[in-house]
């Protein structure tokens, strides 16, 4: 006679074992899945950075030339540079949230962050339009990829005198 415990015991281990075997398969599986679609989506964010710096051709104009003022530039290359600065703020977006990586930036964008950086138009820009530096918080973290002292921005923030907010209040 056939023991119907000892039947049930191994039908019971042998499905365990099936099913944690699925469950380990099934766990790598999307585990590749998942590390394939970040790399996928870091890959479509740096191009579609690429595309949107390749359209702000104009902005050259002013960073390779940056003896002109802000008010001696056409209202296309004023675009174009607005557009560049953007840009670039969407990329600090993107490293401080970890989609883009230091060596990601320093590869795809550092050499023209570094020279927008030397050029000082940003400077110019910030101060000709009157804004102040924490309006450009995700520039700092390309600063500081760039090995620039990101205190400058900070520094140059425009801040209200006591007499300012004196008049304001009253």
């Amino acid at each position: 006679m056939i023991d119907w415990t000892a039947v049930e015991a191994v039908r019971a281990t042998v499905f365990d074992v099936v099913r944690t075997a699925f469950l380990v398969v099934a766990g790598v599986v999307a585990y590749v899945q998942l590390r394939e679609m970040y790399r996928l989506r870091r890959l479509q964010t740096l191009s579609s950075f690429n595309e949107r710096l390749a359209r702000c051709t104009k902005a050259n104009t002013w960073i390779d030339k940056p003896d002109l003022n802000w008010e001696e530039l056409d209202s296309g290359t004023k675009y174009d540079y607005q557009n560049y600065i953007s840009v670039f703020e969407d990329i600090g977006a993107a490293r401080n949230i970890g989609i883009l990586s230091h060596d990601d930036f320093i590869a795809s964008y550092g050499g023209r962050f570094l020279k927008l950086h030397n050029s000082g138009t940003l400077h110019q820009f910030i101060d000709a339009a009157g804004w102040s530096a924490h309006m450009f918080d995700n520039l700092r973290i390309l600063l500081r990829d760039i090995d620039q002292d990101d205190r400058a921005y900070i520094d140059r923030a425009p801040t209200l005198s006591s007499d300012q907010v004196s008049a304001a209040s009253a």
